[in-house]
């Protein structure tokens, strides 16, 4: 799952890193209101899916990096995320496999499935980091981040 602590941590070096800005400045910069950039910072709350992708892309870097899955930024280049409904009817294809097979294999509802199908409601971060698990690859790959 997410380590809040080493989201925060590497959130406030990122900040540091580009310009020590304040919360204030931060929150202005990434189009988030203060006080959720506040409780970011300090490792209180964890960011939605939506989120997390403004401050990702703000910074050019992986989620996965964000989130403490992964120790470096090396080589990620920044790509739009497609619509999550499309996003996910690119992982069934590239699985090779039916929708069935494929919610079976993440272990998710089959309603779930076809809602984010649809596009009548969006994966939580903690489902696209099951995903992720499941099919062993990046929360940035499941989220079209990535090739």
């Amino acid at each position: 799952m997410i380590n809040l602590n080493k989201f925060a941590e590497t959130l406030n070096e990122l900040i540091f890193d580009n310009g020590e800005m304040n919360n204030k400045e931060f929150a202005a910069a990434v189009g988030l209101p203060e006080p959720t950039v506040l409780r970011y910072r300090q490792g209180k709350h964890t960011p939605n899916l939506k989120n997390l992708i403004i401050i990702a892309d703000y910074f050019k870097c992986p989620i996965d990096f964000l989130i403490g899955r992964e120790p470096e930024t090396a080589g990620y280049s920044v790509k739009p995320c497609p619509p999550f409904s499309e996003q996910i009817v690119y992982l069934v294809k590239s699985l090779g496999i039916s929708y069935k097979d494929f919610y079976t294999k993440v272990k998710i509802p089959e309603s779930t499935f076809f809602e984010w199908k649809n596009g009548s409601a969006l994966p939580n971060l903690y489902s696209v980091i099951k995903l992720a698990d499941e099919i062993n690859c990046r929360v940035d790959y499941i989220l079209g981040r990535e090739n």
